[in-house]
This record gives C-alpha cells, structure tokens and sequence, in this order.
C-alpha cells in the first residue's frame, strides 16, 4: 500500500522598496522544486513605483497543490515605528495543459489601522501541466513615508 505523499515547500524573501517620486525596485525572491511539484520564480526587471512584480512558473504532474503568500506590513528602514499597508495580488497569467488554477485572480491588504498585520492569498491547483502566475507585492504609498521599506514575503506551496 503506497503512503499518501505530502510536500511542504517554503520560499521566504525580503523585499525593500524605496518611497520617493521616482522609486525603483528590484527584488529578489526564491522558488523551490519536489518531485511531482515545481514552483520557479523569474523577477520582472522593470517595476512601478511602489510595487514589485514577479512571474511564478508552475509545474504539477497529476497532483495538486495549495500556493500560499502571506506578506507583513512595510517597516521602514531608519525608524520600525513607521509602517505601511502591504498588498498582495495574484492573477494567472497562462496555462498549459490539463491544469486547473483557482481563482484566476485574488487580492489581499494588511489594514493597521484595523489591526490586520497580514495579507494573505491561496491559489489552487490541480491536473498535470504548466502554469504562469503574476505576484505582485505593494507598499501604501499614500500614506508612506519618503525613505526605504521592506516587507517579507513568504510562499508555502502544500500537496497533500
């Protein structure tokens, strides 16, 4: 009798983004594999101020899987005091093959002023083949302060 085959994979990456008229970013974000599962992240080199973006490239081989982001509120560099909303969206941007993601696109914000210190967004997955999601992280920047912020995201990919 074959065991049931549970994978837990974690990517967990710190993103810092400058707050200022012209505002660059350039993040860095880890991916992870198992077998059955492979989850590579590729970072978009040209951003909008105030968020980053990145493509997760998916791969299931007749299984499925729960991807998981959760983010914290922005904290800036100089002064810990001084936080900003953080968001998280998510859309599908391809899939190939008999692959099903749900849903094709979610969104999620911290909220400090009603004590929300996370956002959180799952994507599900099921079938074999191939698919591309487009991660985008985002600072509040109407009510953030001039200078640098950094949030962390983390991914946890689940099979049962």
């Amino acid at each position: 009798m074959l065991k049931p085959f549970h994978a837990l994979l974690f990517a967990a990456a710190t993103l810092t983004l400058p707050v200022s008229a012209d505002a660059d970013s350039n993040p860095t974000f880890g991916g992870g594999n198992t077998s059955g599962i492979r989850v590579e992240m590729v970072r978009h080199e040209n951003n909008p101020a105030g968020s980053a973006l990145s493509d997760w490239h998916l791969r299931l081989n007749n299984s499925q899987a729960v991807l998981h982001w959760v983010a914290i509120p922005f904290t800036h560099s100089q002064s810990s005091q001084l936080q900003s909303d953080a968001t998280l969206s998510a859309r599908v941007k391809s899939q190939k093959g008999p692959i099903k993601i749900s849903p094709s696109a979610i969104i999620d914000s911290t909220n400090l002023r009603s004590g929300d210190e996370q956002a959180s967004i799952n994507l599900f997955a099921q079938g074999a083949g191939r698919a591309s999601i487009e991660l985008q992280v985002g600072i509040d920047q109407q009510h953030a302060a001039a200078g640098t912020h950094c949030t962390t995201v983390i991914l946890s990919v689940t099979a049962p």
